[in-house]
């Protein structure tokens, strides 16, 4: 049986306060090259984003928003120069994310070269508020997938695989995430944070 199934865990997801969920960007060497001073002072300090922020703030424009989007998913710096390479494009990128006519195959074909992989196309999809074949966005990365992979979640959640078949797979994540989000009546990203923190936890 899913533990989704068992009334204290629904009773725990759908009482979970999302747009409370924070992460704090710290560690400003990391950002040096990168961002302006107005960034890194705020980093220096310790800088706290929220999901609230991210999902209900007026932002000046898209591309500061995008930037915050970069800073909560990755408060460390990221790996590589991926990061490095979707702050050069932000402008692009901004415009890309806050398209709502895009489907999911053209969204991520638009941000091809942009730095931007599956899992922060995932993040900016749900920030900005994006759906895809009815279904509403939301964050999908490898903390997530390889909770799925255990299969101790139940039936109802399908693997969806090594992070080549995100691509095909998000679409029915997000359709089978929505609707047992509904059924336990909680969110799909009540659901999606749950699986997050505590995913792994339980067997």
């Amino acid at each position: 049986m899913s533990l989704l199934n068992k009334k204290i865990f629904g009773g725990i997801i759908k009482s979970l306060p999302v747009e409370r969920h924070v992460v704090v960007v710290h560690g400003d060497k990391r950002w040096q090259k990168v961002l302006n001073e107005k960034y890194l002072k705020e980093i220096r300090k310790g800088y706290i984003i929220s999901r609230k922020k991210l999902l209900s703030h007026k932002y000046k424009n898209n591309e500061d928003k995008c930037l915050d989007i970069l800073l909560w998913g990755y408060p460390r710096g990221g790996r590589g120069n991926n990061i490095k390479k979707s702050i050069s494009e932000i402008a692009n990128i901004a415009k890309i994310v806050s398209n709502k006519k895009l489907t999911w195959n053209d969204y991520l074909k638009s941000l091809k070269g942009t730095g931007v992989g599956i899992a922060t196309a995932s993040k900016f999809a749900y920030f900005f508020n994006l759906t895809f074949e009815g279904q509403k966005a939301l964050i999908l990365d490898q903390q997530i997938a390889d909770v799925l992979e255990t299969g101790v979640w139940g039936k109802e959640l399908s693997a969806v695989g090594p992070y080549s078949n995100w691509p095909k797979r998000y679409i029915r994540y997000l359709k089978e995430m929505n609707s047992l989000a509904g059924r336990i009546e909680s969110t799909g990203d009540q659901l999606e944070l749950a699986l997050y923190l505590f995913g792994k936890a339980f067997r």
